[in-house]
């Protein structure tokens, strides 16, 4: 019975480093309150998905990232040139991403000329296992992109997770939506459209 309180210590120092590890990175849940404190655009509506979306006031050139393929492989945002990209930054212990994930996948899955999904795990996690997380969640047809560091979330300026980013076939950045939505519903179909 004395094993039970250290058990229950050791659970608390493992969930505080990575609560710490969460904060440190920069990448923690954002509250749903915007505006400048929070880090969320302003306007931002908790729950309402695509609405949240945040147009580039500019049309600039996305910065170049690397990230690893599933198979390992280096890769960067040249390797998908002429597409538009939707690059979602997700982890497998976020629950917003885990209600997400299914609807990218059902958006990749439609086949859309020239779209491509690129769903970015900030996981540490080997890679067969976050693979194996997106099988679980009915994700599966989605490939197991990860970048360990966070550094291509960061350099898009994640604020929070899931954070998605729309690069049009240009390669320029059309915005960032903040917090999960439903990628193959008609209103999200709607602005991908738009933004090609």
């Amino acid at each position: 019975m004395k094993l039970l309180p250290v058990l229950g210590l050791a659970a608390l120092v493992v969930a505080g480093a990575v609560g710490a590890w969460v904060m440190a990175s920069g990448l923690a849940p954002q509250e749903s309150q915007a505006g400048p404190a929070s880090g969320l655009p302003p306007g931002y509506v908790s729950g309402a998905g695509v609405a949240n979306f945040s147009e580039a006031e500019s049309l600039v050139p996305a910065p170049e990232i690397h990230f690893d393929g599933s198979d390992g492989q280096a890769l960067t945002l040249a390797a998908f040139k002429g597409k538009q990209l939707v690059v979602n930054f997700w982890a497998t212990w976020c629950a917003p991403c885990r209600e997400e994930m299914p609807s990218l996948a059902r958006l990749a899955q439609a086949g859309i000329p020239d779209l491509v999904i690129l769903p970015i795990s900030i996981d540490r996690l080997p890679n067969d296992k976050v693979a194996a997380f997106l099988a679980e969640i009915g994700a599966g047809a989605l490939p197991a992109y990860q970048d360990r560091s966070g550094e291509s979330a960061r350099a898009l300026g994640a604020r929070g997770l899931p954070m998605t980013v729309v690069i049009d076939g240009q390669g320029r950045l059309r915005g960032t939506l903040v917090g999960p939505a439903e990628w193959d519903g008609p209103a999200a179909t709607a602005l991908l459209a738009r933004l090609r």
